[in-house]
């Protein structure tokens, strides 16, 4: 049975909270989809909601691996 684990995420608007399983994580990075960008931030999609409802948030390029 997969363990979950909260990932707390740096945003542009500040931080978000979202519950994960194990399988989304990567050492200390989440995996998300990389929607789209601009010059000093990237929309991605989380693999579940956040705590305040998002399921896209905007985070700063220096947050994104590639």
């Amino acid at each position: 049975m997969p363990k979950e684990r909260l990932a707390i995420i740096k945003t542009t608007k500040g931080r978000e909270e979202v519950v994960v399983s194990e399988r989304s994580l990567e050492g200390n990075s989440l995996k998300a989809r990389l929607i789209t960008e601009e010059s000093t931030s990237c929309l991605i999609e989380l693999p579940r909601e956040t705590s305040s409802g998002a399921w896209r948030v905007w985070v700063p390029k220096e947050e994104v691996l590639a």
